[in-house]
């Protein structure tokens, strides 16, 4: 449904905007039940969620909503059932959004094909040299860009604590979350 896709997107920017659970449920959630009752997840338990759209944000709203991680997130909406991969995905996106990469547990992380990872961070870096070389609101897709590549890709944060940040305080958050990127890509 559009107006699910619709929902996602604002909840995953509010999240990434260092929304916390509470904020993202007020600001995106609520608002969305108020206009689509039909998607109301506070009903019975959903288990074995089938592809319908309806069934699949319910399932993926109570695990969000019912756990205070990304992985029991996680694990909470996959071991439901049903079409797995994609409550798993859609809850991933929204919980990692809210939790951060961070949240990730490390030994998930490591799990991962390190050529894909490295692939990845490259491109990260190959959309920051065009970042760098662009300007205005160019610039800050493209970091933007990147960091959905890659977490680990330092400048992105740099441009973008540079050209977004509204205060000191968030310049100064995304210049931490640069630093982190760092050491993680550097070991």
């Amino acid at each position: 449904s559009d107006a699910v896709c619709e929902f996602l997107v604002l909840a995953v920017q509010e999240g990434l905007r260092g929304g916390a659970l509470r904020g993202v449920y007020r600001r995106s959630v609520e608002p969305f039940l108020r206009d689509r009752p039909n998607f109301n997840f506070r009903v019975r338990r959903r288990e074995n969620p089938s592809g319908w759209v309806g069934e699949t944000i319910q399932a993926v709203l109570q695990s969000l909503m019912a756990t205070d991680s990304f992985e029991k997130c996680l694990v909470d909406v996959v071991n439901r059932g049903g079409d797995a991969d994609t409550t798993g995905a859609i809850a991933g996106m929204l919980a990692g959004a809210i939790y951060g990469r961070e949240a990730l547990p490390a030994r998930w992380v490591r799990a991962l094909d390190a050529k894909a990872r490295d692939a990845c961070i490259e491109q990260a870096q190959q959309l920051m040299v065009r970042a760098w070389e662009a300007s205005g609101r160019t610039r800050i897709r493209l970091a933007r860009k990147a960091l959905a590549l890659s977490h680990d890709c330092a400048d992105a944060y740099v441009l973008l604590g540079d050209e977004t940040a509204r205060s000191l305080e968030d310049a100064c958050s995304l210049y931490e979350q640069g630093v982190k990127a760092g050491e993680r890509a550097l070991g």
